[in-house]
């Protein structure tokens, strides 16, 4: 199985198109995302949209959530 971390990615949504793209070159399994995904500026709902349809995990202080 192989993972990814990724974090902080607040308002760069370039940054987190780029690695979800690559996620399929390199056959990456899981994505995980210990914070920041949604903080920052605009589009919250666009990040949230790709996280949840490239099943990325997040992980909270009461454990991991889809």
């Amino acid at each position: 199985m192989k993972l990814a971390v990724i974090s902080h990615i607040h308002g760069n949504i370039t940054a987190l198109d780029a690695v979800l793209d690559d996620r399929k070159q390199q056959g990456i399994d899981l994505i995980v995302n210990p914070g920041d995904i949604l903080s920052g500026r605009d589009e919250s709902a666009y990040r949230l949209d790709c996280a949840m349809a490239n099943r990325v995990y997040g992980i909270t202080r009461r454990g991991v959530n889809p």
